[in-house]
């Protein structure tokens, strides 16, 4: 087991280890997830293609082995140049039909010879969470027809269904379809600029994104400004009291939504009669939109079609949501804002355990600085915050009461490392 420096609240003689040796020098993403609340699920290399591997997160024992799978052939440019990082499988779990799925994902060619162009897709292999055993068969495969360039496609698993998004530059794709697991169905949704109804005839829709699938229809966020769901929700029904439905010199919507974690749905609101004071950031109910919890913070805002800077992420309870310096607990109904100011400097959430404890990075006040990243801990019940020493590991996600640690070993490969927590 390596020899970790962490943070107070983590055993660093209580855990296990996994290396994934087969990832490439770069990539955008390491194929690990949680899996329900005491499991870990991991994409592994094998014979003839790719296996996952669930493991108990509390000791480490294998659970089950998925059958190598072989993914689609790579299209072109997915190996990476050593500049771009290489596309990848990867791997993540989902709830559906009351039940929950690991499920195995990878963009690529099906088909494509010296006779055939093939078609692009995204493979889906679909195993349920509470499988057992070695060489286990996939429930289903499922294939999604999609066209986008390598490093654009997005899989994300939440209220139910599978989101399977792709096309522009951000966190979140310009175009997409729901999948259903349990049963196979495949739900396109199109282009998102044309999806809210008062997109239909304008061109002020330009850069809108799908943020997920809910119970009611495909969560979309307008480039100009505004967001909601088809049919059900629209934001300016849904502002924050005392917020201008419109924005800027143009009037576009106000209110963007900055991403979606679970059922919740962060956006930021300008204020100010040209939107040049401080915006309200608020977490709205993904399936009526109604506001859980606002605050005031100057932190900024996602830029359309460039899509969100940091990701949002939750605690495994769902108590606590963040996205960089913005932090709500939903209990409480309150919000710390960590943007910088004055002399205090920004911190950027990156994950938050069920205790309320957000682990994250000290933004630098100059982008060439290159001394690394200065990690931190703040405690959103009370703001808190301190500065960690130099070569802590600070967790990326939690799973139970166990710490999922990311990081490079002595040979230079991807290690995923489980601690308990105190």
């Amino acid at each position: 087991m390596a020899k970790l420096s962490l943070p107070s609240g983590y055993d660093a003689s209580r855990g296990w280890d996994a290396v994934l040796a087969w990832l490439p020098q770069k990539v955008d993403s390491i194929p690990v997830t949680p899996v329900g609340s005491d499991g870990v699920g991991l994409l592994q290399a094998a014979s003839g293609g790719y296996s996952v591997k669930v493991h108990e997160a509390s000791t480490g024992a294998i659970r089950w082995v998925g059958k190598p799978w072989t993914p689609p052939a790579e299209v072109s440019g997915a190996e990476g140049d050593g500049t771009d990082a290489a596309e990848i499988p990867d791997v993540t779990a989902v709830s559906a039909g009351g039940r929950e799925y690991v499920v195995a994902w990878a963009h690529g060619m099906r088909g494509k010879d010296q006779l055939h162009n093939g078609r692009e897709v995204v493979d889906l292999v679909v195993y349920p969470a509470d499988s057992k055993g070695q060489d286990v068969a996939p429930a289903r495969e499922i294939s999604v027809p999609i066209s986008a360039r390598p490093g654009q496609v997005h899989v994300s698993g939440a209220d139910g269904s599978l989101l399977v998004s792709w096309g522009g530059d951000g966190l979140y794709g310009t175009s997409a379809a729901k999948v259903d697991v349990s049963t196979g169905t495949i739900t396109s949704f199109g282009k998102a600029d044309a999806l809210l109804p008062q997109c239909a005839d304008t061109t002020g829709c330009s850069g809108s994104m799908v943020l997920s699938a809910t119970s009611k229809g495909p969560m979309v966020a307008v480039g100009s400004g505004g967001f909601g769901v088809p049919g059900g929700w629209l934001s300016s029904d849904v502002k924050p009291a005392g917020v201008a439905a419109k924005s800027g010199f143009l009037g576009a919507l106000n209110g963007r939504a900055y991403g979606v974690s679970g059922t919740n749905l962060l956006a930021s609101w300008r204020t100010g009669k040209y939107g040049d004071a401080s915006p309200v950031w608020a977490v709205h109910d993904t399936a009526n939109g109604r506001i859980r919890a606002q605050m005031a913070c100057a932190a900024k805002e996602s830029s359309g079609s460039s899509g969100s800077s940091y990701a949002v992420v939750s605690s495994p309870n769902g108590r606590y949501l963040a996205a960089g310096p913005v932090a709500f607990d939903l209990e409480t109904k309150k919000g710390v804002c960590l943007q910088g100011d004055g002399d205090r400097k920004t911190i950027n959430v990156a994950s938050i355990s069920d205790a309320g404890v957000a682990y994250g990075a000290v933004e630098a006040a100059d982008a060439s600085d290159a001394s690394g990243p200065v990690v931190a801990e703040v405690v959103l019940k009370t703001g808190a915050s301190s500065v960690l020493k130099a070569g802590t590991e600070v967790p990326i996600a939690h799973v139970g009461d166990n710490g999922l640690m990311v990081r490079r070993d002595a040979a230079d490969q991807v290690q995923v490392c489980l601690r308990r927590m105190r």
